[in-house]
């Protein structure tokens, strides 16, 4: 199959990061007989990789023929694998299929009053599947499976799953967990509930001490030791190019730390006024708190004209901290919003050699002083930024997402947005322990003998203390190396990055060319992001046929 063909066929599983966590599913029908009475979740971790096996069983309690609308939310950064509707003993399986193609077998088949299922991504992240005819008194079960990457918080890997809606007080529920290399870890833990935890050879065994106990599940599972180095793990099917998954987790060391240039822009027009600017000024009171000597910092204000604390760099002494940390506290609103000028005023002072050139940036709205529009403030930010690294934050609805995205897009940053009443303290404080220990900037990945390309994310991130990079890519022209004869496709790969303005290495050992088993996740997982990318692009530069027919897929369905 070729990469474009790949990329139809799986860009169904693109799975966009709003969705925060896995669920039950449920059913929607028109009477409300249809009621779920069993749900039994599987999980299987490998590496950082979970392979998700949910199983439900939904019953039709009314007295007449019904038709069930099954939804299921899956988490960010999942793939879809396969769905499964069972009629008594015999499972029905589906394949993947054009969404149009699909809708319309299915409605000749009810025509026909049999038995099929069509599933489809309903909106972001979630999948629907209709499944008709339940009888009256009959018992359907749903069979469900996908993989996902764990996130990292701190020093765990974090797994979470939703409750959800039709989850009442009769349904009967069971979780089980296998995670493989338990050496590794330490003891898993729930803030939610109760677990039951067993060891055996290298596994460990999950399940719930409690399985009555309701409520959104969410598991950790803490690092025993702090990760130094690399894996990586490459797939090829036959005829094509490869594919490959590649981890970084250089912990933390003990060379000096990058010094910091940290730029705090804060938006205090009049519609910050209130609870959003007192939480938008405790979270630079808490990012300013977390400058150390050596660092330096700027802040920036702007409303309908732009303030800053002191002209050129302040140097983070804790007497100086304090004092900004007082002049942030006593801001108030000013009227309109002139971003132009305060993104001008945020890349006037270049961050010093060798260090890390941070932007935090914080609006509630669209541009209504100076320079409006959006496409030359975006251009204009980019042709004076520099170096620096961006992070933006949206508060609200009304923010012009298209100029913070096209902002963060080159910048090595990203943009977090937050809906109204969101806890903007929260989330900068996040960033602020992020950066707050810089590793290695500049990333670049190479493989000895070994073309890599198409890598997703394009441009690699920063690498920061506790922090994880995962990458995916394309490879080709792996072979047996010379002196290698009994290891074919065994190749060096290499990280090379900067620290304290020299360049670092970090090296490991992989295995192209050759079929691996357990490792299809990976095609999917990369063409999940591929898509993501592509779509980005279009929302941010226009649309071209070559993307656009990369897309086509986008929306596509599976039917019985």
């Amino acid at each position: 199959m070729s990469p474009a063909r790949r990329l139809f066929a799986v860009a169904c599983a693109v799975v966009l990061p709003i969705a925060p966590a896995a669920a039950q599913g449920w059913i929607e029908h028109p009477r409300g007989a249809i009621e779920k009475v069993r749900s039994v979740v599987q999980v299987t971790v490998t590496g950082r990789v979970a392979r998700v096996t949910v199983e439900e069983w939904f019953r039709n309690v009314g007295a007449l023929l019904d038709e069930g609308s099954y939804l299921y939310p899956l988490p960010g950064e999942a793939v879809f694998s396969d769905f499964s509707l069972w009629q008594g003993d015999r499972e029905l399986k589906g394949e993947p299929m054009d969404a149009a193609q699909a809708r319309a077998i299915y409605e000749e088949i009810v025509r026909r009053k049999r038995d099929p299922a069509l599933i489809e991504l309903a909106g972001h992240g979630l999948l629907r599947a209709r499944v008709f005819p339940i009888g009256p008194g009959e018992t359907r079960k749903i069979t469900l499976r996908y993989t996902q990457m764990l996130d990292r918080v701190g020093d765990a890997w974090r797994f979470r799953y939703t409750a959800g809606t039709g989850a009442g007080a009769a349904t009967s529920s069971s979780f089980r967990m296998q995670v493989d290399s338990g050496a590794r870890f330490g003891e898993p833990y729930s803030p939610t509930h109760r677990l039951s935890a067993s060891r055996r050879d290298d596994l460990i065994e999950l399940t719930l001490a409690d399985s009555s106990t309701r409520g959104d599940l969410e598991l950790f599972l803490p690092l025993a030791r702090i990760l130094v180095g690399m894996s990586l793990v490459a797939s090829q099917p036959v005829g094509e190019d490869g594919f490959f998954m590649l981890l970084l987790a250089p912990g933390r060391v003990e060379a000096p730390s990058m010094h910091r240039d940290l730029v705090a822009v804060l938006d205090v027009s009049g519609s910050m006024s209130g609870d959003k600017l007192d939480q938008a000024k405790a979270a630079l009171v808490q990012l300013l708190g977390t400058l150390r000597s050596g660092d330096r910092f700027r802040v920036v204000t702007f409303g309908g004209s732009v303030r800053r604390y002191a002209a050129g760099w302040t140097a983070g002494s804790a007497d100086a901290v304090r004092a900004a940390q007082e002049w942030v506290r006593r801001l108030d609103t000013d009227g309109g919003t002139n971003i132009a000028g305060a993104l001008g005023e945020a890349f006037a002072e270049p961050p010093a050699e060798g260090g890390l050139g941070v932007v935090v940036f914080l609006t509630d709205g669209m541009a209504t002083v100076g320079e409006t529009d959006p496409e030359r403030i975006a251009d204009q930010a980019e042709r004076s930024r520099g170096v620096f690294r961006v992070f933006a934050f949206g508060i609200g609805y009304d923010v012009n997402t298209y100029l913070l995205d096209r902002l963060t897009e080159r910048a090595r940053g990203v943009t977090e947005y937050l809906r109204p009443g969101g806890d903007i303290e929260q989330a900068v404080a996040a960033l602020a322990s992020k950066v707050a220990s810089p590793v290695l900037t500049d990333l670049a990945v190479r493989a000895d003998g070994v073309e890599l390309y198409d890598l997703q994310p394009r441009s690699l991130p920063d690498l920061f203390g506790g922090d994880e990079l995962v990458v995916f890519g394309r490879y080709r022209g792996a072979g047996s190396p010379k002196g290698v004869p009994d290891g074919p496709g065994e190749r060096v790969v290499t990280v090379t990055g900067r620290r304290s303005g020299r360049e670092e290495r970090f090296s490991t050992g992989g295995r192209f060319g050759s079929e691996q088993p357990g490792t299809d996740y990976i095609p999917q997982l990369w063409a999940a992001r591929k898509a993501g990318a592509l779509s980005s692009d279009i929302r941010l530069h226009g649309a071209n046929p070559e993307i656009v027919t990369e897309l086509s897929g986008s929306r596509c369905a599976t039917a019985f």
